[in-house]
């Protein structure tokens, strides 16, 4: 890592201690994503050791297929300057088990301005996801419940209207051809039910 090599020990012993210090992980690769350092967080949120680095690691071999389009396009918007900012992806850990990383990354120059390195900082954002999934599962499902609420609603506002009103105009009638005026009570007091309870009805349902 030239941009360290340039530093004197004292400095390059900071940063190290500074990057182990931290929960977040960081990660030093080239541009082509080889892995050049990984700091003591990062190995542990990967499973790596430094026998992994030495072997050879590439970044993108462990972003989940379906994001891996993804993280390489905006590697290369990184390139050009056109992407900055947070991306999420699915990635693997060592024993193949998939958990969600948060990422932020900027690429490293040297003296002639040219693209020397990726610094990349991510994070395990798992449980995050988890609970967005859960409280997205929870909406859909009070979205659901609400409209199932309002469905039966309707169908009972329209089972008990549709023969009230049958009752109420019926009694309009029979009210009109009774000429006993104790019957025509009666037929009132059902009238001024049916009415109230219809009042009742529209503002309830």
């Amino acid at each position: 890592m030239q941009f360290l090599d340039e530093l004197n020990n004292d400095f390059e012993q900071t940063f190290k201690t500074m990057f182990d210090l931290s929960p977040d992980g960081f990660l030093i690769a080239d541009i082509k994503g080889k892995v050049l350092y990984l700091s003591n967080s990062g190995k542990q949120m990967f499973g790596f050791d430094d026998s992994d680095i030495e072997k050879g690691l590439n970044l993108f071999d462990y972003v989940y297929p379906d994001d891996k389009v993804i993280a390489l396009k905006n590697n290369a918007d990184r390139v050009k300057g056109t992407y900055k900012g947070f991306s999420e992806y699915r990635v693997f850990h060592k024993d193949g088990t998939i958990f969600w990383n948060e990422t932020n990354a900027t690429f490293i120059k040297d003296k002639n301005g040219n693209l020397e390195s990726l610094f990349v900082v991510f994070r395990d954002v798992t449980e995050r996801k988890k609970q967005e999934a859960e409280l997205i599962e929870a909406k859909k499902q009070a979205e659901l419940a609400n409209l199932v609420k309002t469905n039966f609603i309707s169908n009972i506002s329209h089972e008990i209207r549709t023969p009230l009103n049958s009752i109420l105009g019926y009694s309009e009638l029979l009210k009109e051809k009774i000429t006993n005026e104790e019957h025509k009570q009666y037929i009132s007091g059902i009238i001024s039910g049916g009415k109230s309870l219809s009042f009742y009805l529209y503002r309830t349902l």
